[in-house]
């Protein structure tokens, strides 16, 4: 998930909001919570709800290489508990072959 436009059921947020730390200000909190969501689970992509963005925030070099380091940092933070050969295993997208080497 990443973007201006998303919303959690409550339940699902009281049982994962312990590990997304919001104390980490260089990560960005929406793609945390995406490495929280399990293999069981669904995320759901509605096109028509959109809402706009104030264009500041993607002006200037200066901001996109924020950006680019902040979601790099992100992703590496979030890597260390979620490896990504875990995490594609989990949901059976890997072969039996790689799976089997893994386990």
């Amino acid at each position: 998930m990443f973007g201006t436009n998303y919303s959690l059921r409550a339940t699902w947020w009281r049982q994962v909001r312990d590990r997304v730390d919001s104390a980490d200000t260089d990560s960005h909190e929406d793609m945390q919570i995406s490495f929280e969501v399990g293999p069981d689970e669904t995320v759901w992509f509605q096109p028509d709800l959109t809402l706009d963005m104030d264009a500041r925030a993607l002006q200037g070099a200066g901001q996109g290489l924020r950006r680019f380091r902040r979601g790099l940092h992100t992703i590496l933070r979030a890597w260390r508990r979620h490896p990504p050969h875990r995490r594609l295993a989990a949901r059976g997208l890997l072969g039996p072959s790689i799976q089997k080497a893994l386990s």
